[in-house]
């Protein structure tokens, strides 16, 4: 019998629905685990979001019982019924709810349900879309060790909505449609609680009606059902892997294999002279509540077989700004060339002058290196480690811009 959860329809919207396949029927030999052995980034990653969510959870409380409002958490193992229940005893905030279709066997866990008088209570963001709910009527808030970016309250409109829709934040926007379907909830809008402390206040909106992202999520619930339903034997040779998306687990290289990437036969490829490839890492030390402070900063120039390489660390934002000005008389050769850079485009602007690098994407996820530094491993290996990052990063970038005769 066909069950999925809401978060399996992330595949789909990253636009990498090839993934789904090859978890369940691709060769696990292929995969290949992180480069630095120190780090697991996924443990490292859902750490830090547990913490973050347990953070914003307590501050929660305390609220809720300085302003009389109940609340229950849910057991997993009991979850669905739990809810129910909490929902008919008029619980006005609900932790780890449990959600469900059972027609299509979908189930989902969104990380708070509140009524939208105790939403009124506990939160500062008013959204027009607010005065269209009942009292009563549930909304869903999803909370994310992820940057979301939204408009932030002002001094006239005391609003705070979603202003970035690249594929992660679809995939965030879509759990939260989804949980307001699966929970059969009548509020148009939900919210999302993100790393920026200041969104404990003023939670980012998110428009749970949006058309075009429920015909997104539906997609991805038939794509999910078609592999439940063909198996093994569908035919994928039409689903390209998305090579933009870094969110691929250890199916990265063999994405790159099924695209050619890592062919030997180079025979027929040119590459083109004359462009300077660059990359770069900033990775952030995680304090949790406070606004990052300490960071690490590496950058990589490569320009046909000369190689320039910076590594700083426990750097602060008024250091960065300097490491960017010193860095700048280091790279004037280059600063005529055309370039294209892998990293934080604000860095590529500042050193090559009156040129628009252009992102091609890189081969893994840097936050391997940032959950290394955040467990305080930054040691001659890992900095070797970082080196051979970012030199395979601009090697890549060099193999895309490449001519074949």
């Amino acid at each position: 019998m066909f069950y999925c959860s809401v978060t399996q329809i992330k595949n789909w919207l990253l636009k990498d629905p090839l993934l789904d396949y090859l978890n369940i029927y691709g060769d696990k030999e292929k995969q290949v685990k992180p480069t630095f052995e120190e780090c697991d980034f996924s443990t490292f990653i859902m750490d830090m979001g547990n913490k973050w969510e347990e953070h914003v959870v307590n501050i929660l409380i305390d609220r809720c019982k300085s302003e009389g409002i109940t609340y229950t958490s849910v057991d997993r193992k009991t979850g669905y019924h739990q809810t129910k229940n909490s929902i008919q005893q008029g619980i006005d905030l609900i932790f780890q709810a449990q959600v469900k279709d059972w027609n299509n066997n979908i189930v989902g866990y969104p990380d708070i349900i509140i009524k939208k008088k105790a939403f009124l209570k506990l939160f500062k963001t008013r959204v027009p879309e607010l005065n269209n709910i009942k009292d009563n009527d549930y909304i869903v808030i999803d909370i994310k060790y992820s940057s979301v970016k939204g408009t932030g309250p002002t001094s006239e409109e005391i609003d705070n909505y979603i202003v970035e829709d690249s594929d992660y934040i679809r995939f965030i926007r879509g759990q939260i449609l989804m949980y307001n379907r699966l929970g059969k909830f009548r509020s148009s809008v939900g919210f999302i609680i993100s790393k920026d402390p200041a969104t404990i206040d003023y939670p980012i909106t998110t428009k749970t009606d949006d058309t075009e992202l429920i015909t997104d999520c539906n997609n991805a619930i038939n794509w999910l059902k078609l592999l439940h339903e063909s198996g093994k034997n569908i035919d994928v040779s039409s689903v390209h892997p998305n090579m933009n998306n870094t969110m691929d687990g250890y199916w990265r290289e063999y994405k790159k294999e099924l695209l050619g990437l890592t062919s030997p036969e180079k025979k027929n490829i040119k590459v083109i002279n004359d462009i300077v490839y660059m990359t770069a890492i900033s990775c952030y030390k995680f304090k949790l509540g406070e606004p990052s402070r300490e960071y690490i900063v590496a950058v990589m120039v490569k320009y046909n077989d000369e190689i320039y390489f910076n590594l700083s660390s426990g750097l602060t934002f008024k250091d960065e700004n300097n490491l960017l000005e010193s860095l700048k008389l280091h790279l004037t050769p280059y600063q005529n060339k055309q370039a294209v850079c892998s990293g934080f485009k604000t860095y590529s602007s500042v050193v090559i002058n009156n040129l628009n690098p252009e992102r091609k994407g890189s081969i893994k996820n840097k936050m391997e290196i940032c959950a290394v530094y955040n467990r305080n491993k930054l040691n001659s290996s890992i900095i070797d480690g970082i080196f051979n990052y970012c030199l395979e990063d601009c090697k890549e970038l060099e193999y895309q811009y490449t001519i074949k005769d």
